[in-house]
């Protein structure tokens, strides 16, 4: 199966199914709570270059659609509105000394809408850390990084083809 012609909104994307996308992505913005962790100094319009890919497979509760950033792969869901929402949460559970626990959440949300074979988006990674005990020195807060990014379907990228070989 190879990329589907015309986009993700006019086909969808079944079990089987797959495209590539490469996008540009812009600079990170950083919400008013971590604004500290960005550098005042510096201004770009370079966008940094990716190629995505978002997948369905078939399981046991029904088709499931992925995004796969090279590493990281979101689950996700067409949404009623054509566009599209990824989403995924990982926790982490620290213990550090006697009686002091830290906790950091982290959620990844990759939304996007598809015209044609465009994609316009956002992607977001909330990051929460609190801290109960007698240890925590200040060692809890909230930051969400945003990075906005446009993109195009292309056919034979450097996406490694997810089917399986095929017998001659």
């Amino acid at each position: 199966v190879g990329s589907l012609a015309g986009g993700c909104s006019e086909h969808g994307i079944g079990a089987g199914e797959y495209t590539d996308v490469r996008i540009a992505k812009a600079s990170v913005t950083f919400s008013d709570d971590c604004a500290a962790l960005a550098d005042p100094n510096h201004t770009t319009t370079i966008k940094q270059g990716e190629t995505v890919l978002i997948y369905g497979v078939s399981e046991d509760t029904g088709d499931k659609l992925y995004l796969d950033l090279g590493g990281v792969v979101i689950p996700g869901a067409q949404q009623d509105d054509g566009s599209y929402k990824f989403s995924a949460k990982d926790t982490q559970i620290d213990h550090q000394g006697n009686n002091t626990q830290v906790t950091t959440v982290t959620t990844i949300t990759v939304t996007f809408a598809v015209s044609g074979s465009e994609y316009v988006g956002k992607s977001q990674t909330h990051v929460d850390v609190s801290c109960s005990g007698t240890n925590c020195n200040g060692n809890s807060g909230t930051c969400t990084t945003t990075t906005k990014f446009d993109g195009v379907e292309v056919e034979g990228s450097d996406v490694p083809d997810p089917s399986p070989p095929q017998n001659p």
